[in-house]
């Protein structure tokens, strides 16, 4: 869930998006309005639908206009968006976006009223709504699995064990002590280069968690370098990815 906090702060901004467009809007209008009127034709069933036409976009435009400030939020307050967290957001998206139509509403119904009883019907408000709405659903639905690709399961906590060279990481990791010679501990240098490359490569890491397992693998390679050869420990152990 949202909390009220966040979601408060969403209301506002998506208040102060929207306040633009209203002045946006009112100029496209009345610019149709004003060259039609220029021609004559500004009881016409073409210049009626362009007018529904900017009706359309418009809502577009503010559903998708709300969603970047529900992403703002989310991103700065490192929400993970869970189904049920996209759920949410559609339905109070969709309130935000009816709180902020007033405008809309009021030249759909102005101009559904000016048609001639014989031309054709107009595409309802209504459906021009539920069109935009769906529209920027399906991008929340993106997001949302994006999100859940994130919230798998990541490196947790390490833990290097004072100069024994153990390295711990994510849940259920082990470790046991073996004694190495010089060819094994060349080999296990080789081996944290490799895992240190896979790291870097890992798409599931963030670059602050990247950058902090990297760090740790590199204090590892600097303290196994100051031990005695003939006398390393070294761990063998799980490392989850």
């Amino acid at each position: 869930m949202i909390s009220s906090q966040v979601f408060s702060l969403i209301e506002r901004r998506a208040a102060q998006e929207l306040e633009d467009r209203r002045g946006v809007f009112a100029r496209e209008v009345n610019e149709v309005a004003s060259n039609a009127a220029m021609h004559g034709a500004l009881s016409s069933t073409k210049v009626k639908g362009r007018i529904v036409g900017i009706i359309e976009n418009e809502l577009r435009t503010r559903a998708s206009k709300i969603w970047l400030v529900f992403k703002l939020a989310i991103e700065s307050a490192q929400i993970i968006l869970t189904e049920e967290i996209a759920s949410e957001i559609k339905q109070r998206l969709s309130a935000i976006l009816d709180q902020h139509s007033g405008d809309l509403t009021n030249q759909y119904k102005t101009t559904e009223q000016s048609m001639p009883r014989a031309a054709h019907p107009l595409k309802a408000f209504a459906q021009l709504r539920s069109a935009a709405l769906e529209r920027v659903a399906t991008e929340i639905d993106f997001a949302a699995l994006k999100g859940g690709a994130r919230s798998e399961p990541t490196p947790g906590i390490i833990n290097i064990v004072n100069n024994s060279g153990v390295v711990q990481t994510g849940a259920g990791s082990s470790a046991s002590f073996v004694k190495i010679d010089a060819p094994q501990r060349k080999q296990v240098e080789m081996t944290l280069s490799v895992v240190e490359k896979a790291i870097q490569q890992a798409a599931s890491l963030g670059e602050v968690d990247r950058k902090q397992v990297s760090e740790l693998i590199a204090d590892v390679t600097t303290v196994r370098s100051k031990l005695p050869v003939n006398t390393v420990d070294f761990a063998c152990g799980s490392f989850q990815m």
